[in-house]
């Protein structure tokens, strides 16, 4: 994860901060300790800088965004292996919020019914009534338009 760099931010601080917040929050997810080195990398970085600097520093919606990213494709992947459901045209997700935060942006999303396929849908009431995982084209995910979208 640490290779992960936000584009067109000319602070490599800033990025060296960001990145491992969002390792540490990815990792923390998958209940693994990282604070010990992510707390004295992100005091590194963050030497010298008074708190509220580092508040206006910080891009915390680009970290929790990433974070999510991040989240959304393990559990995607997870929820593919267990639903034994390969393709290469879609990527699988569970995360509603992200759903319907992906659906009010005009992408394509999908409904995945085990052993009967993909569902698109155009009603935001099915996706807040729907309880299993979602799909999206892959290039849409994997394209990084997730990440840099508002």
């Amino acid at each position: 994860m640490r290779a992960w760099h936000r584009v067109n931010c000319p602070d490599n601080e800033q990025l060296e901060i960001e990145s491992e917040s969002v390792a540490f929050i990815v990792c923390r997810y998958l209940n693994l300790d990282t604070s010990e080195f992510s707390f004295h990398h992100i005091a590194k970085y963050s030497l010298g800088r008074e708190r509220n600097a580092l508040g206006d520093f910080l891009d915390i919606i680009i970290i929790q965004k990433t974070a999510l990213y991040f989240i959304d494709t393990l559990d995607g992947i997870r929820a593919a292996r267990r639903l034994e459901y390969v393709t290469d045209e879609y990527f699988l997700f569970t995360n509603r919020k992200t759903a319907l935060r992906l659906f009010r942006q005009g992408y394509l999303i999908y409904l995945i019914y085990p052993g009967e396929g993909e569902l698109l849908t155009l009603n935001k009431k099915d996706l807040e009534q729907y309880d299993g995982p979602f799909a999206v084209p892959r290039d849409d995910w994997f394209g990084n338009t997730i990440i840099n979208s508002a």
